[in-house]
Formats: structure tokens, sequence, C-alpha cells
């Protein structure tokens, strides 16, 4: 079946790989990534975004409230390899702290 999303639904599916760990990480004033513990050797990271908007970048530097990749609340974004995963950083967008959901396989 494979990895998809439904349009719309802010559904995310993981079929194909087993869960090697999960992250709550509160995203606030400070950039912040993944515990390196949590994600191991995991190639693949489904993120949920919730309670507000966060910025965010996959190229080791840290995001400012200016300057990243935008993720929206209720937004799922899916990292696919494992310098991805290591390198990820956010930042809140706004004046409220986001929670990310993280699933690793």
């Amino acid at each position: 079946m494979g990895n998809r999303t439904t349009p719309g639904s802010g559904r995310a599916y993981l079929s194909d790989p087993s869960a090697l760990g999960y992250e709550s990480v509160t995203v606030s004033t400070t950039a912040i990534g993944f515990t390196a513990a949590t994600y191991k050797d995991a190639d693949v990271a489904i993120i949920t975004v919730e309670d507000a908007n966060v910025r965010f970048r996959i190229d080791g530097t840290a995001p400012t409230t200016t300057e990243g990749h935008i993720a929206y609340e209720q937004d799922v974004v899916m990292l696919r390899n494992q310098a991805d995963i290591a390198n990820f950083q956010a930042i809140r967008d706004d004046a409220v702290d986001a929670i990310l959901k993280v699933s690793f396989s």
C-alpha cells in the first residue's frame, strides 16, 4: 500500500515501515530539532503540526520567524531521509507555541 496522505483530510497513513520512535516537540521562540536517541536510524518522519504555525529548515541552519518553510497548524510534513531528519529545526511563526507530533520509521 505504501505511504500516503489523504488530500484535505488532515490525516497521514504510514503502512510500510515499522515504527522506531515517537516524539512530541514543543516549538517556541528558539529553533529546536528532534532528539537523536528518539529517531535513531529512521528514514521517515511524519510530523503533524498542532496549535500554531511553524517555520522549518532541513539544511542544518536554524530557521527564524521570517526565514524557512512555513507549516500551518494541522499540516502534515513528511521527511524521507536520515539527513533531513537529523538537520530538521523548527521555530514558532506567531506568538503561540506549536506542538509537533512526530512518528519515526
